[in-house]
């Protein structure tokens, strides 16, 4: 396999110079304010499979370091580099914050993400093997464009195949390590804790690859069937988990960005429902839907194909997920007309659950207009932004002044409407739920966005543990009409 790598100029650097708020990997950002390049080492394992074993596990991933570049010799020691690009079996290609062929379906890309850590997986299917392969290469300048640090040069960005047995069980160690300081009961905790450290002591990086492969995989699978034994029955509150992306159509960025990344986003996802058979994914704006229709159709055609499996949800069919401050109630109204209308042509059908995460303004005529324009439900999280008071409802039955109203939530997250599914969110929604005498769901909106990017490989890796882990609540996947459904149910 061969792979072709084309980057920018610094006069495109230059021309999106602009704010580091960008998570569909279109361009990535550092916390320190430098600009990287979206291919990334996705592993920089030190010592046989990670970081000579885990006795050194307390510092990080076990070695596993996400530095912009690497040596060959970080390559070889890191990885069994005797594997083939066409043997599948166990082998799987990584790519960080790389992106394949947005606009041809045959390539079947993934775009980076920004997870916080500058680099994401990409995995190729099979027709991808053996033939070459076109890799894009972007750089995004952070605001601070005169600052001398951003005067770097890109350098040896590379790819690695991973083992897929130590890498997942890597995966699987990360998360147990960060499981157990959100377990709160300290009889289950203690329990989780020593089934850890006996893993540990088991792993013995000193064998030969065969065996050292062989140990992982056994001492894996105990780790799991013990993690499945202590899982106890819990009366904690469920979290429905509800995938989308937002993207602001227009704000840091420029147009044509907007549409990248919305096709970069719809690609992620359809991706991960290729590989995940419980991944459902919703998405609103049909604004969004016509640029991927616009300009990549092979995916607006998945797109089409995944709807009528139910596996991709149309909500908010607002145009956009408009101001509510300064608009007035007519132009509202014809957010929901065009919307409505593209909803029902492209697809079909349309939604009744109005998704307006990131908009500010919710005045009392809202009800009014929403649920004359059909809408049932209705979610935020921009009620939370402010200093004044605490919002005092999760859930709650929303009138307007002629007396409409429709069913509303407005959960308390971590970080909004752009959250992961992992040990520390989960915890914290479960914590945070308020009115839990009277109802205990809540519903966690997961995938990255402001740009695009939603949902992550990560974030459903971590979804399967935990369905198998003692210690936290109920996790579901959910569509946002089921939560929604339930709260009906229980009014």
């Amino acid at each position: 396999m061969s792979i072709t790598t084309e980057c920018m100029t610094p006069a495109d650097i230059a021309a999106v110079c602009g704010n580091n708020r960008n998570n569909d990997g279109g361009f990535g950002w550092g916390n320190d304010g430098a600009w990287w390049i979206i291919i990334l080492l996705l592993f920089g394992w030190g010592g046989r499979g990670f970081g000579g074993g885990f006795g050194g596990y307390g510092a990080g991933q076990g070695g596993c370091g996400c530095s912009p570049c690497a040596t060959q010799a970080d390559l070889a020691a890191g990885f069994n580099n005797s594997a083939v690009l066409n043997n599948l079996d166990g082998i799987e290609n990584a790519l960080c914050q790389g992106f394949n062929g947005v606009n041809t379906a045959l390539l079947q890309g993934f775009a980076g993400v920004d997870n916080g850590e500058q680099r994401c997986r990409v995995y190729l299917e099979d027709s991808m093997y053996d033939r070459e392969i076109a890799i894009e290469l972007e750089i995004y300048a952070c605001t601070f464009c005169n600052d001398e640090r951003m005067v770097r040069p890109v350098e040896n960005p590379q790819y690695v195949i991973a083992d897929k047995a130590i890498a997942d069980f890597s995966y699987t160690m990360d998360f147990v390590r960060d499981l157990i300081k959100y377990i709160k009961n300290d009889y289950t905790k203690a329990k989780v804790n020593t089934l850890f450290e006996n893993t540990i002591r088991k792993s013995d990086n000193s064998l030969d690859y065969t065996q050292f492969l062989e140990n992982i995989i056994a001492i894996h699978k105990e780790l799991l069937d013990g993690l499945k034994e202590l899982k106890l029955s819990n009366d904690d509150c469920i979290v429905d988990c509800v995938a989308s992306t937002h993207i602001d159509v227009a704000w840091l960025w420029r147009f044509k960005d907007t549409i990248r990344k919305s096709g970069r986003s719809a690609l992620n996802q359809l991706r991960l429902m290729d590989r995940y058979d419980e991944f459902e994914f919703s998405l609103s704006q049909p604004s969004v839907y016509n640029y991927i229709k616009e300009v990549y159709p092979d995916v607006f055609e998945q797109i089409r194909q995944r709807v009528k499996e139910d596996k991709w949800r149309l909500v908010g069919p607002m145009w956009v997920e408009s101001d509510l401050n300064i608009s007035g109630a007519e132009s509202l109204v014809r957010e929901f007309l065009y919307g409505h209308q593209f909803f029902k042509e492209e697809f079909g059908k349309t939604s009744d659950v109005c998704w307006i995460p990131d908009s500010f303004g919710f005045p009392a005529s809202l009800p009014q207009i929403f649920t004359k324009c059909g809408m049932k439900s209705f979610y935020t999280t921009k009620v939370r932004w402010q200093n004044a008071n605490e919002f005092p409802y999760n859930a709650f039955i929303w009138e307007g002044i002629d007396g409409s109203n429709l069913y509303a939530t407005v959960p308390i997250t971590k970080d909004c409407y752009n959250n992961s599914i992992d040990c520390e969110n989960i915890s914290l929604v479960s914590d945070k739920l308020q009115q839990k005498e009277t109802w205990d769901h809540v519903l966690l909106s997961y995938g990255y966005g402001d740009g695009g990017g939603g949902v992550t490989d990560e974030m459903l890796k971590n979804y399967r543990l935990l369905q198998t882990v003692p210690g936290m609540p109920e996790v579901k996947i959910r569509k946002a009409e089921d939560y929604f459904t339930e709260l009906d149910k229980k009014s």
